[in-house]
């Protein structure tokens, strides 16, 4: 630290000075150490040593005056030289008589020193004395012997700092920092402060008796000190006694510090950010010695900068240039010639290795002596020359001083300090590095270099065998292979590891530190040009100087001129005073050699000097500099000289943002100019501020949310703005530093993404193919999954043609990329681009080290990699240093681009200038991986053509190439980008439609508005595709195309529109969002039909007809005018009423002709009358021909379709005669000539040639423009029912991204709602129970509700992973409220559900994997009700008006029920698990709460309204008895305090509900069991019918409740007098017969009652069935009491099929064998229905089935006695379709027939075999008969059938009703008119495409026993 001494006479401001100086908070002053009254027992300078040494301060002194020093036997020179004083403040009193007057007032009173509280100073007592004269001059000779003496002691190199005592007490803080400047010590925001007082300050007439006796220049002698230095000669003391002739040339003092400090340093050091990583690397890895890392990683960059094969560093310069010259073995006395104009340390190293230097001088207009200067100082003796290319300059003549050299056999040392990376011109024009071109080059990396390391230089050599050498000789002369054996004599010259590093960050960054020094050479040279001054010369051809340089005309001018800049706080330092003038040169080597002049060296030192020159200085610094060189030229007054020079902020003390080390604390250093620290700050600050930004930033660069990105930008600039008013001496950097975020975010302000992330789904690791996936992960990769995720989800949805991978390493993305495409048969080309050069950092991602070569190429391994798709991939080579766009790629245009190559700027606009051309405007995305700082300035800049779309978590982000910029802000929608897509299904495949006409018409709505991920289905034919596919119509939004008529119950398969608008299609049409029709009639129908149900729209479009150019005319007028036979032809099938047309009357000259088609018409023909003439089926010419020459007839059963042949003839101008029905009028007009009223036969009248031609007429006059296929496109596009549906958004920036569900509203099952609060350390279980641990395969919508502010962040960090996953599949979204709203949050789900059903989840539940599929299946049963799992009933009671609360606190009238509990319905819901219908949320919400406190008991609430104001059942599940349990509940679930129900107010809260509701009535209990007011006689009649109808043998059918009359009618016309209702048309899981048994149960009884009566109006009865789903006691119950008088109705059959859970895994054969428990649980519901039953009905028979669906072979299992026990009016079904591998034809597929073998165990090989035959059927049915008599019971067959395509199905059907009929068993087949199944539906034959009824065996056969 450095030390110093205020040197002053008694009584001269010496305390004063002390407490002003010691109030600075980096000194410490001491007193008067050597006061005499002070004991010291040691030396004297021990004793200084020891007192000065404990002190901590920067700066550390003492007081002193010259007679202490004399006193103690001491001088000055020696407390200098031992204490290490480097700064001596010289105090003076100018006055002497005060200074005397002082001293002896001070001796009198023996006060010294008088505090700022002290009375002496105030007091009013003044001190008077006489002073003698005599006294008065002893005193002044001795205090001026005593300065003569100090100056004549006055230590060499100290420079005296002057301050005067009047001075002091003038200004003390002017003078105080006039010392600190001088000093080095900062002296910014520094207030001094004395703690004492002037003593006796009066005037000296009042202290001094004798004042005015005393002579006049007595009172006014004065001490000037300063004069005194001045006189003794003080310059030559200094310089140290050179002779006169030196002088001249000898620098002077330095200029004295301003008081303010140097605003502008001569130099400074270079610390960039890579320096300081390093340096923190070093310090942190610990390699900061010579051994570690660094210097190796040094050494080898000069190498490679070098392009030398020997790079040693070393710890300086000097040591550097010994390296060099121990290397040429010189020997002592050998001369070294050398520079004069240049640094000490070149001489010092020739004379430490006893060789001599010898100085040459300048050339002419250069720093540096030439090829001349050099020889004319040679000698015998010269043995190295050395060169330094002074300040930057290059030396001339250098490669003839190489060459000279060489030949001579001198060695050339370069010194290359002051010229690192500098270049010099060569004479064949080229340029070359200075220090490539002597033997060695050395250089010092002291910390104002170029390069710099702190402290350091290096060696490098050409000949590569001075390694060793040099290795040895820097560390003591160590040998390898010897360690402590030494060769030679060596210093220790090793670099440290920190100082490495710092030299390794800088040379990284020299090409920016060379262009920074042209750039200060340039704004110099232009700016001082003007002046009367030299400019250094050129530094190389890019003028880079170390220093810059300027040669005055005089020593003088030079002192001027620097004194001139240090007023405005620039350092400058003069050139090298030269070396042959140095005291320790000048004439030392007189005795051997006479050291010649140096005329110019000499000039140049004495004249010279330079600029601040560094890489730190700005144009607006250097702005400054200049115009404060140029204002000492002006000769202008000082106010003009200050006005041109820019106003100087003051210079602020350096700070740096650190963290402590071993800890996370960040902590604000501050230091002032000598390094030192001034202090530290640890809280708030807007450093800190800007750290936490700056790690703000980089997140908000991965997550690049919107209001992140808002937010960060606000904030920073009120961080900057906050730097800025405070004065921080960081703030530009600052600004600099948060510029490339603040300009990158603002660019993309308009880039919001959803919080869903629909690439999330996709599968980077190719999972789902092992061996694709084996093979994927061979190849490395450095890519995040997510990157690649959004790569696939690109690719899937983009579908790209043209791939370009920029930067494809070993391929692994390639290989994706590849893979996906192939997987999806996209035809498209990958160009994977890269170098493919083995780098170092590939080591630490490629398991194969050995292979890796840096440099080589991997081009093989690449390709052996991508084999197994090279033919879709093309490898292109992308050099490092690209400037053309390789030749592969130049005829390209991609439409994607994965760019994964780099993240430097100008490495991207490179690429950016390369690949702009190529791209697709508004088409071509880039997916760049690698946003960080350093790339995002790229974007900002390009941002009007990148527009961002899609952003993963990691470093990558899409963007969409955009040609231009437009008005539209980037991310808006434009209209012409919204369209409507619907997913097409399958045509109708009508080829025997003429031309296919509408087919082709469909194929062009494909074209256009196909999108297969499209939400919405489209059905050109909806009735078709209804029967064929019904479950899309189900499970899926839809539209589509009707075709049919309103009524048509001939064709009952294909739904006509009054079934379609039926509730038997409701679970279809629900999903509808609207429909076309081709006629008016059609859409007025379904209009009138569905109004009061749906509120889609129904649009009517015109059938599409062809468009002919050529079109030749009818014949048909021709043919009458000349008599022929004119041919009216009836064509096609649908709805045809051909007896009509066989009886018509036509004219003379007409002849009825029919042409044969499909099936139906063909049957017609067959049955036609023989006049009429039948034609075989035409090809298209035929055809055409026909139309031409014929009049066509159509004859309509029912009315509503578009014919097309209706449309053919209006096509072509065909004459048709036509029915005048609505839909035929509404294509023909109206005043159509050839109409007819289908109530006359007779044509006589209407076929002649007159209405001929004017059909023909008034069909060639038509517009014919609205039924063309581009207006039924049009048409189709443009109206209501497409543009009511949502659009999307058909380009490639939303193809595959978030902003596409602005406009998209997904659908899902179910929605799960979670309220949070207290309980989010559960959240985490219960997300992923119900995200990825649910057996539900739905969709699912998720929403999570915090009512916890304060736990805001813990909730959004839980629910992200699964908001950024949500998918139309399956979606979680989060609400986050600042109030708690408790679960009232509930009702305000009907807004947020997308979905029909609300499932709870409190945050004390946790799922099991079955949770969902619970409650779905419990509402499948009962779809209107509110289901949960716990909860409470009321019993029977009244209010207790004098204690209400006894109902809640005794609970003698209440009852909880909890999970185990048996199923049934309660009257208070308790919601923790809950499942609620949407609707039942909005009749809730309809209804006030009366108190808002009801909220807290929500659930309550909501039971009490929902089941009194709207009659819904809340019903109670039972978890008992599952295999796994659906909820689990956790342990704080009850937790007092914690849980919302044990809480006082919530008590409190519920007490006031229960009074509201007990005085409402609620709830009504049920009243007594009404009385049956049939006698019994009565009842025991209606008993008798139907037991005995069970005495005959019947065959019926199966049948849906849904029987239309004209069904009814056929069951009548075949004789069947029973069926069984209730088993068809259940194979759904919604919208299956009788469903709304659990909706709207009096509805459907009321519909069932309809169907019973109508079937016995026909003479048939019933047995009634319901599915398992709704075998409940309501049901039947209901059911019962309906039918229990209604003597039609024959029997209960309970429940169709059950089956027990052990019974899914067992076969028909094992059954008997097994025990299971699951029968005892069947026989205990069927107990309980018989008992629910028989409370409204005691007389109608119950038909039990057994278990295993009913098959006979668990009959053995059913408990039959025991059941009889319990009702003896009892019958046992089953149902036969055994072999199941027989009679089922998705298990059948054509293999086996009746009779025949089949497998007894299905899928197994080599499996025992079974004959089924006759005699098989016989035998089990007679086992059931035995089994019937055995038992007592009556047996009947429930269902009996046999799939109608399977080969020999009629005899299968014949053996088993034949088995039937003799074994007495009534028989029901399977089944009658089902719609959803046709399967088993006999009357449409054997032909599974069939769908019309037609007479064929198995019908037959089924009739024959019927009958």
């Amino acid at each position: 630290m450095p030390r110093f001494l205020i040197l002053s006479n008694p009584r001269s401001g010496s305390t004063l000075l002390k407490d002003l100086l010691n109030c600075h908070p980096e000194i410490h002053l001491e007193p008067e150490l050597l006061n005499d009254e002070i004991q010291i027992d040691t030396l004297p300078l021990e004793f200084l040593e020891s007192k000065l040494s404990i002190r901590a301060a920067t700066f550390v002194g003492f007081k002193v005056f010259p007679e202490q020093i004399f006193q103690r036997g001491l001088d000055l020179p020696s407390i200098v030289r031992q204490i290490g004083i480097t700064r001596i403040i010289v105090l003076w009193r100018e006055n002497i008589l005060e200074t005397l007057v002082s001293r002896r007032i001070a001796e009198k009173t023996g006060v010294w020193y008088a505090p700022n509280n002290s009375a002496v100073a105030d007091g009013p007592t003044i001190q008077k004395i006489m002073i003698e004269p005599q006294d008065l001059i002893e005193y002044t000779t001795d205090v001026i012997q005593d300065w003569n003496t100090i100056v004549d002691q006055w230590p060499l190199g100290i420079s005296p700092i002057y301050v005067k005592f009047e001075d002091l007490i003038a200004n003390p803080m002017e003078q105080v920092k006039h010392i600190l400047s001088n000093m080095g010590c900062p002296s910014d925001n520094f207030t001094a402060r004395s703690s004492s007082k002037r003593q006796n300050p009066s005037k000296l007439a009042d202290k001094v008796e004798n004042y005015y006796d005393l002579p006049l220049n007595f009172r006014e002698r004065s001490l000037n000190v300063r004069e005194i230095f001045s006189l003794k000669q003080f310059q030559e003391s200094v310089m140290g006694g050179l002779p006169k002739e030196i002088l001249p040339f000898a620098p002077n003092r330095e200029p004295t510090v301003p008081s303010g400090g140097w605003k502008y340093r001569v130099a400074e050091p270079l610390i960039t950010y890579a320096v300081k990583q390093n340096v923190y690397d070093a310090i942190e890895s610990g390699s900061i010695s010579s051994a570690g890392h660094w210097p190796r990683l040094l050494a080898s960059k000069l190498k490679q900068f070098f392009q030398l094969p020997v790079a040693q560093p070393c710890c300086n310069g000097f040591t550097a240039l010994m390296l060099a010259l121990q290397c040429a073995n010189l020997e002592e006395g050998d001369e070294v010639i050398m520079p004069s104009l240049t640094m000490v340390a070149v001489p010092n190293s020739a004379h430490f290795v006893r060789a001599r230097p010898i100085f040459a001088d300048c050339a002419k207009n250069n720093y540096n002596p030439g090829w001349d200067e050099i020889l004319a100082v040679s000698g015998e003796k010269t043995r190295a020359v050395i060169v330094t290319h002074t300040y930057g300059v290059p030396s001339p003549d250098m490669e003839k001083i190489a060459e000279e050299c060489r030949l001579r056999g001198w060695w050339l040392i370069e010194d290359i300090s002051e010229a690192f990376g500098v270049t010099t011109t060569i004479q064949n024009g080229s340029t070359k590095l200075l220090g490539t071109f002597g033997n060695f080059a050395c250089a010092s990396l002291y910390v104002n270099k170029i390069i710099h390391a702190g402290d350091g230089g290096f060696i490098v050599a050409k000949d590569p065998t001075f390694a060793i050498r040099l290795t040895s000789l820097v560390n003591h002369g160590f040998t390898p292979s010897y360690h402590f054996v030494h060769f030679e004599p060596a210093l220790n010259a090793k670099i440290n590891g920190v100082g490495a590093s710092i030299a390794c960050g800088c040379i990284d960054e020299i090409d920016q530190i060379i262009q920074h020094r042209r750039f200060v050479a340039q704004k110099y040279r232009t700016a001082l040009a003007p002046l009367p001054v030299k400019l250094m010369p050129f530094c190389g051809p890019h003028d880079t100087p170390w220093v810059f340089g300027i040669v005055c005309e005089s020593k003088e001018e030079r002192t001027s001129l620097r004194a001139h800049l240090a007023n405005y706080g620039i350092e400058t330092r003069d050139f090298f005073f030269a070396l042959h003038l140095q005291p320790a040169y000048f004439k030392k080597y007189d005795e051997i050699r006479i050291q010649p002049r140096l005329p110019l060296s000499e000039t140049l030192g004495s004249t010279g000097f330079y600029l601040p020159t560094h890489s730190n200085l700005t144009e607006s610094d250097l702005h400054h500099i200049t115009s404060c060189v140029i204002s000492f030229f002006h000769k202008q007054d000082q106010n003009t000289l200050h006005a041109e020079i820019p106003l100087l902020q003051n210079k602020k003390n350096k700070q740096s943002v650190q963290i402590q080390p071993g800890t996370f604390h960040v902590e604000i250093r501050t230091f002032n100019d000598s390094g030192s620290l001034n202090q530290t700050e640890r809280r708030s600050h807007a450093y800190f501020d800007a750290v936490k930004l700056g790690v703000s930033a980089e997140t908000t660069i991965i997550q690049e949310r919107f209001d992140s990105k808002v937010e960060l930008v606000n904030d920073m600039r009120d961080c900057i703005d906050k730097a800025n008013l405070l004065g921080l001496e960081m703030a530009e950097n600052m600004k600099t530093y948060f510029k490339p975020y603040l300009e990158y975010f603002e660019s993309q302000v308009n880039f919001e993404q959803d919080a869903a992330k629909p690439w999330l789904l996709e599968d980077p690791k190719l999972s789902s193919d092992p061996e694709l996936a084996l093979q994927l992960n061979l190849i490395p990769t450095t890519s995040d999954p997510e990157t690649l995720q959004l790569l696939l989800h690109l690719i899937k949805k983009t579908r790209p043609e043209t791939i370009w991978e920029i930067g494809c390493w070993m391929g692994h993305t390639t290989f994706l990329m590849a893979a996906l495409c192939h997987s999806l048969s996209i035809r498209n080309k990958i160009f994977a681009c890269d170098a493919f050069k083995w780098q170092k950092w590939m080591e630490r991602f490629y398991d194969d080290q050995q292979q890796i070569l840096p440099g080589h190429s991997f081009l093989k391994e690449f390709k052996n990699f991508l084999a197994k798709f090279s033919s879709s991939i093309q490898p292109v080579v992308w050099p490092y240093d690209i400037q053309t766009l390789p030749i592969e790629l130049k005829n390209q245009r991609p439409d994607l681009i994965y760019l994964d190559i780099t993240q430097e700027e100008e490495d991207l606009d490179v690429i950016w200038e390369l690949i702009k051309s190529n791209l697709i405007p508004n088409k071509t995305i880039i997916l760049f991986n690698g946003l960080s700082y350093k790339s995002i300035p790229f974007f900002t800049k390009h941002a009007d053509h990148l527009e961002g779309i899609a952003k993963p978590s990691t470093m990558a982000k899409a963007f969409l190439f955009k040609s231009q910029t437009t008005d539209t802000p980037r991310g808006v929608i434009t209209p012409k980008n919204l369209v409507r897509k619907l997913n097409f299904q399958s045509d109708p495949g009508w080829s025997h439609h003429h031309k296919n006409l509408f087919c082709s018409s469909i194929a062009k709505l494909r074209d256009r508005f196909h999108d297969p991920s499209a939400p919405i289905l489209f059905f050109p034919a909806v009735e078709e595709n209804l029967c064929n596919e019904p479950d899309l119509f189900m499970h899926n939004p839809w539209i589509g195309i009707v075709h049919s008529v309103p009524l048509y119950p001939q064709q009952f398969y294909t739904p006509d529109l009054t079934r379609l608008c039926s509730q038997r299609y409701f679970p279809m049409m629900k999903n509808c969002k609207g429909l076309f029709t081709l006629t008016q009639l059609q859409a007025k129908f379904l209009q009138q039909n569905l109004a009061n149900v749906y509120t889609f729209p129904i649009q009517p479009l015109k059938y599409p007809v062809d468009q002919f150019q050529d079109l030749r005319p009818s014949t048909v007028p021709n043919s009458i005018q000349n008599g022929h036979v004119v041919d009216v032809v009836i064509v096609g099938s649908f709805s045809r009423d051909f007896p009509f047309f066989f009886e018509t009357s036509l004219p003379e000259g007409f002849q009825k002709v029919m042409v044969a088609g499909d099936e139906e018409i063909t049957k017609a023909c067959a049955s036609a009358p023989s006049h009429i003439k039948i034609l075989p089926r035409l090809d298209e010419n035929e055809y055409e021909n026909m139309l031409l020459e014929s009049v066509i007839f159509l004859s309509l059963i029912y009315d509503g379709a578009a014919n097309t042949i209706v449309l053919e003839c209006i096509a072509r101008n065909v004459p048709i005669v036509c029915p005048n029905m609505e839909a035929c009028v509404e294509y023909l007009g109206s005043d159509y000539p050839l109409l007819y009223d289908p109530k006359y036969a007779d044509f006589g009248k209407l076929l002649t040639l007159q209405n001929i031609e004017a059909a023909i007429d008034h069909l060639k006059k038509m517009d014919k423009h609205q039924l063309t296929p581009a207006q039924f496109v049009d048409k189709f596009s443009r109206g209501v029912v497409l543009q009511s549906l949502p659009p999307v958004v058909e380009s490639s920036t939303e193809l595959a991204l978030s902003s596409k569900n602005i406009i998209n509203f997904p659908t899902f099952d179910v929605t799960i709602c979670i309220c949070s609060y207290k309980r989010t350390h559960h959240l985490t279980n219960i997300l992923k129970a119900l995200w990825e641990n649910q057996d539900f395969k739905g969709r699912l919508q998720i929403i999570v509700w915090n009512n916890n502010e304060g736990r805001t962040g813990i909730v959004t960090r839980i629910c992200n992973p699964y908001v950024q996953q949500s998918n139309e599949s399956k979606s979680l979204e989060l609400i986050n409220s600042t109030q708690n709203h408790f679960c009232s949050i509930r009702f305000a789900m009907p807004a947020l559900m997308k979905s029909n059903s609300l499932l709870i989840c409190d945050d004390d539940v946790i799922p099991g994997p079955n949770f969902v599929n619970f409650f779905i299946s419990a509402h499948t049963k009962h779809p209107r009700d509110v289901l949960c799992v716990r909860g409470h009933i009321f019993l029977p009671h009244q209010l207790n008006l004098d204690e209400p609360r006894s109902a809640w606190e005794d609970y003698e009238s209440v009852r909880f029920r909890d999970d185990h509990a048996p199923e049934q319905l309660i009257h208070f819901v308790h919601a923790d698990a809950c499942f609620i219908p949407k609707e039942a949320l909005r009749e809730v919400t309809s209804v006030e709460m009366p108190d808002q406190s009801f909220a807290l008991v929500d659930d309550y609430w909501m039971s009490f309204i929902l089941n009194h104001k709207f009659n819904r059942k809340l019903r109670k599940l039972c978890t008992a008895g599952l295999p796994q349990s659906p909820i689990h509940r956790t342990q704080d679930s009850d937790q007092i305090g914690l849980a919302l129900h044990t809480r006082p107010e919530v008590r409190e809260a519920r007490l006031q509900l229960y009074i509201h509701h007990m005085i409402q009535n609620w709830p009504q209990f049920p009243p007594e069991p009404a009385i049956n007011l049939l006698s019994p006689e009565e009842i025991q009649l209606i008993k008798h019918c139907k037991t005995k109808f069970w005495d005959q043998t019947h065959t019926g059918f199966n049948v849906s409740s849904k029987l239309l009359e004209a069904d009814v009618c056929y069951l009548e016309k075949w004789g069947v007098k029973s069926v069984r209702i209730g088993a068809v048309g259940i194979g759904q899981n919604i919208g299956y017969d009788q469903c709304e048994f659990l909706t709207e149960p009096d509805k459907q009884i009321v519909a069932l009652e309809e169907t019973v009566k109508l079937l016995a109006s026909h003479g048939i009865t019933s047995v009634l069935t319901v599915d398992r789903r709704l075998a409940s006691v309501e049901t039947w119950t209901l059911i019962a009491s309906t039918f229990a008088q209604n003597p039609s109705v024959v029997g209960y059959d309970l429940v169709n099929e059950p089956f027990t859970e052990l019974e899914n895994e067992l076969h028909w054969s094992n059954l008997p064998t097994q025990q299971d428990s699951g029968v005892e649980e069947m026989v205990a519901t069927y107990k309980t229905l018989i008992q629910g039953i028989r409370k409204v009905d005691s007389v109608t028979p119950i038909v039990i089935e057994p278990s295993f669906w009913g098959r006979c072979y668990a009959l053995d299992k059913l408990p039959i006695h025991e059941l009889k026990a319990l009702d003896s009016n009892l019958l046992v079904s089953f149902h036969f379709y055994e072999p199941m591998i027989l009679t089922q034809r998705c298990r059948n597929k054509g293999q086996f027939k009746f009779p025949g073998k089949v497998p007894i165990y299905e899928n197994s090989s080599g499996s025992e075999e079974l004959l089924v035959d006759e005699k098989f059927i016989r035998n089990r049915f007679e086992e059931v008969r035995q089994w019937g008599e055995d038992n007592a019971v009556k047996v009947v067959l429930g269902e009996f059938g046999i799939c109608r395509n399977i080969k020999g199905a009629e005899d299968y059907m014949g053996a088993g009703l034949k088995m039937c009929r003799d074994a007495g068993i009534s028989a029901y087949i399977f089944s009658f008119r089902d719609h959803e199944w046709d399967a088993m539906n006999f009357e449409l034959g054997p032909d599974p495409c069939n769908s019309e009824p037609i007479d064929n065996n198995i019908m037959s056969e089924i009739v024959k026993y019927i009958e």
